[in-house]
């Protein structure tokens, strides 16, 4: 960041949107049948998250330590409920936080870019770790949809067993390559352009490139989860 922070820090703009999601997660989930360990996880999580914004709302400086205390206190809490909903397909329960970790990357990626636009600040140190961060997601991603659609076999009528990409060419179903190509084939070619022209770039440049891959993954998470729900494969 810039030598003269300015008046409002990106650790209050982050938190007040943190907090504003968060909020709506413990409340939806608190609803939801799960144990009642995880919703007293749940609630623990939320007011620590609300005490360090609140100790930190009038600082200009913040520990990075204690503000990321909470968040991994969060990571524990929904692994813990993923474990719940997952608990007989391990695999699935690993391929939902990985596809956590994405959303949430690129959220924030827009969500700095958006900061930086407000402010007016110059510095791209932050926005750069965190392309990088993206992109070996992203490619761990792209890695797994690969093998799901070329190793794993599908059982047809008991018969034989062929490919589930193979399969899914018969029947003329393209939502899955649709969302493999949303989720991880776009993005990755959108943040290799950007930082191939990682010296031109503005805050707003970048936020025209960020905000349709945010889009982008939310419709191809949405087309996987399809998949899995009708054919039982993660992706």
């Amino acid at each position: 960041m810039s030598s003269n922070p300015p008046e409002y820090p990106f650790h209050k703009y982050h938190l007040r949107i943190t907090n504003f999601l968060s909020g709506i997660a413990v409340i939806t989930l608190l609803f939801m049948p799960i144990a009642a360990e995880s919703k007293w996880m749940l609630v623990i999580w939320k007011i620590s998250l609300l005490g360090v914004s609140i100790y930190y709302w009038k600082k200009h400086q913040v520990s990075y330590w204690a503000v990321t205390l909470p968040f991994v206190l969060g990571l524990i809490t929904f692994a813990r409920i993923l474990g719940e909903f997952f608990i007989a397909d391990q695999l699935l329960y690993i391929l939902s936080v990985l596809s956590g970790f994405i959303l949430c990357t690129i959220f924030f990626i827009n969500h700095l870019c958006v900061w930086n636009i407000i402010y007016k600040e110059k510095s791209f140190d932050l926005l750069k770790k965190f392309i990088v961060l993206y992109s070996v997601l992203l490619l761990i991603r792209l890695g797994w949809d690969c093998y799901a659609l070329s190793m794993r076999h599908v059982c047809q009528y008991t018969v034989y067993m062929e490919s589930f990409g193979s399969l899914l060419i018969k029947q003329k179903n393209w939502l899955p390559f649709l969302g493999v190509l949303f989720v991880a084939v776009l993005p990755l070619i959108s943040v290799a352009f950007f930082r191939r022209n990682s010296e031109n770039n503005t805050y707003g440049w970048a936020l025209g490139f960020m905000l349709p891959v945010l889009m982008a993954t939310i419709a191809g998470e949405i087309c996987l989860k399809m998949v899995w729900h009708k054919y039982g494969i993660p992706m």
